[in-house]
């Protein structure tokens, strides 16, 4: 694993390691927005350091590689909603995100059918993420 691996220094010991496939897949997505021009406004909603951002998404992602349905409980989706409420995320920033996620899922998932519903889950959490409050776009911010 490289020094951005997704295996915290505090991690509890208590949960199981996240599957190998999840670890790929956030790698590669983070990757991306730290190389893609087009993210440079939703990397930097994120903290400098993403060890434990990596860590909590690989293990939350974990479950979604080893269901038969992976769909997002509402429980999950309200909190990952708390998480986010502090970002103003407008439709650019959304499209962006899933720029990423769509590479580091094209990048890391072989299995196509996997990688299409993967997607489609990663696009319904996206627009719930999406501010509510307002469908028009202040003119350069995400």
């Amino acid at each position: 694993m490289s020094r951005d691996s997704v295996q915290p220094p505090c991690a509890p010991r208590n949960l199981p390691a996240p599957d190998p496939r999840a670890v790929q897949l956030v790698d590669a997505f983070y990757r991306e927005m730290d190389r893609q021009v087009y993210a440079h406004t939703i990397r930097a909603m994120h903290d400098a350091d993403l060890v434990d951002t990596r860590a909590v998404l690989a293990r939350f992602l974990s479950s979604w590689f080893s269901a038969s349905e992976v769909a997002p409980t509402p429980a999950a989706l309200e909190a990952l909603q708390r998480r986010h409420r502090r970002f103003h995320i407008h439709a650019s920033a959304r499209d962006a995100w899933m720029r990423c996620m769509r590479q580091a899922l094209a990048l890391t998932v072989q299995d196509r059918h996997l990688r299409e519903r993967l997607a489609q889950r990663f696009a319904l959490w996206a627009d719930a993420m999406r501010e509510s409050t307002s469908e028009a776009e202040p003119s350069g911010t995400p």
